[in-house]
């Protein structure tokens, strides 16, 4: 550069050269050059790896928010399917009552705990209970509510049947809220076999049909047991059994002559004496 510059002042050049003052400044801006070129070249290439990593971690976003919708999707489906199965057994409901059953089975529940539980006396085990306390609890009152309320007003003959029907369905549901599904079953199968048997032709009617029934017998009230009762039944059936037998022992008649028996000395075709 030194040569270049002294050759331009000798023949008297107008115009100065461009560029360094010496040849080290030459070679520093040579270098800074490289220096800002390799510096570049890092950032574009950090650059294109951030880019690259940005589309594969959009990729896996997009597949992870379409693994995770679909399931979204499958739940508000049935979902749908569930509204529309309830919309349609409510409109299926014809009175306001038996809406309010199939939209709001635990309040209606609760409501109707709640009346039985203020019209039992105080001294009764689950009487005067606030509806907060039988929302949490839920508490079997229906049978204790048929013994001391409704089975008053059932007496009779002609409600007899009446009677026994409410008493089973007041045993199937104290057995639900319990959790006691096998005998709730049972309650309900025995009396179903007992309707069953009333009206088979030839049927003796109740008083067979009844011992199908697991629910206590109709008034039995007093300090008899059902065990008491079948042993009273037991011992009335054998002594009638008993005088059955004697008046139906053989015995001589009155009107029937006595056996003939033969003469002395005659002998009959096997030569035995007669």
């Amino acid at each position: 550069m030194r040569t270049a510059r002294r050759l331009s002042k000798a023949h008297g050049a107008a115009v100065e050269l461009p560029g360094p003052a010496s040849d080290e400044e030459f070679f520093k801006s040579m270098k800074k050059e490289k220096q800002h070129a390799a510096k570049k070249k890092r950032k574009e290439s950090k650059r294109k790896r951030r880019s690259r990593s940005g589309h594969g971690s959009s990729r896996r976003r997009r597949r992870s928010s379409s693994s995770s919708s679909s399931p979204t999707k499958s739940s508000s489906s049935s979902d749908s399917m569930a509204v529309f199965r309830k919309a349609s057994a409510v409109a299926r409901a014809a009175t306001r009552s038996q809406r309010e059953a199939l939209t709001q089975p635990h309040l209606v529940l609760v409501d109707t705990l709640t009346e039985m539980s203020r019209l039992l006396p105080r001294a009764t085990v689950g009487a005067t209970l606030d509806r907060a306390e039988i929302f949490k609890t839920v508490p079997p009152l229906f049978v204790t509510y048929f013994k001391l309320i409704l089975e008053s007003q059932l007496q009779g003959s002609q409600m007899q049947r009446n009677e026994r029907e409410a008493r089973t369905l007041c045993e199937i549901l104290d057995w639900a809220l319990k959790g006691e599904t096998m005998k709730l079953v049972m309650v309900a199968l025995g009396r179903l076999k007992a309707i069953e048997t009333v009206i088979e032709p030839g049927a003796s009617g109740w008083n067979v049909a009844r011992h199908h029934e697991l629910i206590p017998r109709a008034q039995s009230t007093g300090m008899l047991t059902s065990r008491d009762r079948e042993n009273v039944a037991r011992d009335v059936r054998d002594e009638a059994r008993t005088q059955t037998q004697l008046r139906g022992a053989p015995g001589p008649r009155p009107d029937q002559p006595p056996p003939r028996t033969p003469p002395p000395g005659r002998r009959d075709q096997g030569g035995g004496n007669r």
